[in-house]
């Protein structure tokens, strides 16, 4: 007995059950396969349907195979194996896919909560700078200020300076005034000191001319004596002597005496001259001396005011410049600060950028992932459909002789 068997496909899938193990003559539905959930599964429970015996199939068995016949059931087979691959690999996918959709909104749920946190430090940067603007504005309104004051102190300064530099010219003109006083002064002693030189050459012409005289009275007198002798001698002349002598005598003691008198006038002019200028000089040499005493004594209160200048000026400078320096140092420090909250500033903006730019790379990827979901959903639902199609078997056994 030969057997013909006629096989008709819908899809290319083999169920795990053998067609021997059903009787023959028998028809035998396969809705679906054996995956749970994707079709009808085939029960041992189910209706058998009625054999349909076709009368030219009742003719001798032609068992001529197509020689490639084994060969694309091997294919078929492998089509199968991959494609059952390729199904467990696109569910193992669609798992990840949906754990990373999972994952993704959580990142997207964080960072939608986290812009209200950015918005906070952001304002607080904001007042943080506000405050170091006013920090900075009442800085530069301080050395404004300071500025105001150091304009004054630099015309005090320079008022100061004008009233040194004149004081100083004044001091010149008193120690050229000095020298010249001292030279009239050394010219004045030395005249006074060649008057007392002449006075005292004078005295002593004046003790010599009254000794001249006394010597020169004292030989008249003698000659007298001897005249006066002569006469006692020769008495045959009958002159008067005794009033000869007297009238000599008379004259010579009027000439003496307008000698000395004159002598005695003009020693006295010359004394009261060289007195008078020694008095004058004495006195121009005590009005010089006070006057010197005058002029140290303003020097040396010059000098004092000077050294006061000096030091006020020195302690104003230090004032200024330490002044100067906190001023500096402080703008440096708030622009300092001022470029620290600004770089923070710029780095939270590149930081939220960043996170922007994440979130829509997130939102792309989520609907990429959403997009490749819907199409492997597509794939699997016309998979499933595919594979759902009814497979019918006919089975026909015909007897020969």
């Amino acid at each position: 007995m030969s057997s013909r068997i006629t096989t008709k496909r819908n899809v290319s899938n083999f169920s795990s059950c053998s067609v021997g193990s059903y009787g023959p003559n028998r028809t035998i539905p396969r809705t679906g396969n054996t995956y749970y959930g994707l079709g009808n599964q085939y029960t041992m429970g189910s209706s058998i349907s009625s054999v349909v015996v076709d009368k030219s199939l009742l003719e001798p068995l032609q068992l001529d195979l197509d020689p490639n016949i084994y060969a694309i059931r091997e294919k078929e087979k492998n089509q199968i194996k991959t494609l059952n691959d390729r199904f467990a690999s696109f569910i193992n996918k669609v798992r990840h896919l949906e754990q990373q959709n999972t994952m993704l909104e959580t990142k997207l749920q964080l960072l939608q909560n986290e812009p209200q946190k950015d918005s906070n430090v952001e304002a607080l940067f904001k007042m943080y700078i506000s405050s170091l603007q006013a920090q900075l504005h009442t800085l530069q309104s301080s050395q404004d200020f300071l500025k105001a004051d150091l304009e004054r102190t630099h015309s005090l300064v320079n008022e100061h300076k004008s009233k040194y530099e004149e004081e100083l010219n004044k001091r010149y003109t008193a120690e050229n005034d000095f020298v010249c006083m001292k030279r009239d002064f050394d010219s004045g002693y030395l005249s006074r000191a060649n008057l007392e030189v002449e006075l005292s050459l004078l005295q002593q012409e004046l003790e010599f001319l009254k000794s001249l005289y006394a010597e020169e009275l004292q030989e008249l007198q003698e000659q007298l004596q001897e005249t006066s002798v002569v006469v006692e001698v020769d008495n045959c002349r009958q002159l008067d002597m005794d009033q000869v002598v007297k009238e000599v005598k008379r004259q010579y003691e009027d000439v003496s005496a307008r000698s000395r008198h004159e002598a005695e006038a003009w020693y006295k002019r010359k004394f009261e001259l060289a007195s008078s200028q020694a008095e004058q000089q004495a006195t121009e040499m005590k009005r010089a001396k006070s006057e010197m005493d005058e002029l140290n004594r303003r020097i040396v209160r010059l000098r004092a005011d000077l050294s006061a200048v000096k030091m006020e000026y020195n302690n104003k400078n230090e004032q200024i410049k330490e002044a100067e320096r906190s001023g500096h140092e402080a703008v440096l420090k708030a622009q300092q600060e001022i470029k620290k909250l600004e770089a923070a500033l710029q780095k939270n903006k590149q930081k939220m950028a960043k996170q922007v730019f994440e979130y829509q790379n997130l939102m792309n990827v989520r609907l990429a992932l959403d997009i490749e979901i819907a199409t492997y959903r597509k794939l699997l639902e016309g998979e499933e459909n595919r594979i759902g199609q009814d497979s019918v078997v006919y089975v026909q056994t015909v007897p020969t002789t």
